[in-house]
């Protein structure tokens, strides 16, 4: 395991998957993302979860660079949460959905309605 400082408390290692911490940030895709939990799945095989919900499957000969911060009493997941933008592209939930689409039908109804009184 290979460790960089970047500055005081943090550091970048390279981690392989037997070696990934709860709060570790890994990038992928350009985006930053936090290690929630992680879970054996299957011949050494690991299933990360982040904090936005997304998953990622690793094998153990996956090598990847994460961001560490092991400085004394730091809550590691809340460190990271207050200096990492908030999710742009987050993907809307079942029920904001269908809330939309109500009011979306709602809306049509309401508009037909006032051109039909007139």
């Amino acid at each position: 395991m290979r460790s960089d400082e970047i500055e005081p408390g943090i550091r970048r290692i390279e981690v392989e998957a037997a070696s990934i911490r709860r709060g570790d940030v890994l990038t992928l895709g350009g985006r930053p993302l936090i290690v929630l939990d992680h879970v054996a799945v299957r011949d050494g095989e690991l299933s990360i979860s982040f904090v936005s919900g997304e998953r990622l499957s690793v094998n153990p000969a996956t090598s990847l660079i994460a961001l560490r911060a092991d400085a004394p009493g730091l809550q590691t997941r809340s460190f990271w949460a207050v200096r990492l933008p908030d999710r742009p592209h987050e993907i809307p939930g079942r029920a904001e959905i269908v809330a939309q689409v109500v009011l979306g039908c709602a809306l049509i109804l309401t508009i037909g309605l006032a051109v039909v009184v007139r």
